[in-house]
Formats: C-alpha cells, structure tokens, sequence
C-alpha cells in the first residue's frame, strides 16, 4: 500500500493569526486589500501545515486505505490529535459497518498519532478506500495555542507575499530563511508505508 495521506475535511473555522495581528505586522492602516491579507493568512498556515506535517488549528481531516494493515495500527498523519470521530470500513459484503471504538486503542501521545487494534481487524470488501478514519487535529480552536515559533514563521511568509506579489527569480526575494529556521523543530517525517 502507498503512503497514507489525509485530507481536509472541515476547515478550521479560524486562523493562527488574525488580519488584525496581519496588518499590524504589515504596517497596513486601510482596509482595501483585508482581502488579499486574508488570502495571504491562509496560504501561510496551509504552506506551514504542508511543511511540517501538523495541523495548526482544529480541523476535521480523513485517511482511506485500501484495507486494515497487517501490523495492526493505522497512522493518523497531521497531529496534533484532538479525537477519532469514527472507524468505517466496508465489510466482505460491501456492507459499510462503523467499528466501535472498544476494539481499539487511540494513541494521541506519540509523534505520529496512531489506532492501534485490540484483537484484530475485521475482513474488508477488495475495494479501493474500504476502510475511513475520520479524526479531528490541531493544537486546538484558539490561535493562542499555536506555537510563538510557528506564528513567527507564517508572520515572515505573510510579509513576503505581500511584498513580493508576482514569482521573483532574484535569490533575494525568495522566501526568508528564518522561515525554515524557526519551522525546523516542528518539522515531522510521516513517511508511513503499510
């Protein structure tokens, strides 16, 4: 089976940075381009998720597979893990089942957040997506609990992107450094095979 991936389902309902806090660092007292700003908002948080494999602000997100692994624990990628919200998978009859959540166990301490079986999964229908975990993730719904590091990070893109509104081609205009600087201790390798 290929790397797992998992999508946004339910966007966050809010941003780690306000376009107040934005246009502070900006220096922007007019209200002509909020739109844009809050464009630039949420292409810095999306950039920094992709970056750093985690999820900034609670969102809902969805891994499919194939089929239950056979070492027994599916990878729930883009913590922070808040909860898993359901275990479906379609049964040998194509019967779509919802696995309760006594037959497994739910890792959020780890890196990489992770379901691991009790006894052993249940047989799937040979069909592509036949088993979904849907789960929410994030540092939780307040911008204040994204880490100052992480903030920082997106505050830099922010400014870049408005600066540097068309593709640059001078090294010098690309995006800073510090960027990967202060996203480094954030940064989660979730190469997960089954």
């Amino acid at each position: 089976m290929p790397i797992i991936y998992s999508k946004v389902t339910t966007e966050p309902t809010v941003e780690p940075i306000t376009r107040t806090e934005a246009k502070v660092h900006l220096r922007v007292d007019h209200t002509d381009e909020d739109t844009l700003i809050d464009i630039l908002i949420q292409a810095a948080r999306e950039s920094v998720e992709q970056r750093i494999n985690r999820s900034l602000i609670t969102q809902s997100r969805t891994v499919k597979l194939d089929y239950f692994p056979s070492n027994y624990t599916i990878y729930l990628p883009y913590g922070p893990l808040i909860s898993v919200t359901s275990v479906k998978y379609y049964d040998e009859t194509e019967t779509l089942q919802t696995l309760s959540s006594t037959l497994y166990w739910v890792d959020s301490s780890s890196n990489i957040p992770r379901i691991r079986i009790k006894d052993s999964w249940p047989s799937t229908y040979d069909m592509p997506n036949a088993v979904e975990v849907i789960y929410s993730a994030g540092y939780g719904a307040a911008s204040t609990n994204v880490p100052k590091a992480i903030k920082q990070a997106m505050y830099l893109m922010i400014g870049h992107l408005y600066e540097n509104r068309e593709q640059v081609g001078d090294i010098r205009y690309e995006l800073p450094f510090g960027c990967d600087f202060l996203l480094s201790p954030y940064v989660l390798e979730q190469n997960v095979n089954y």
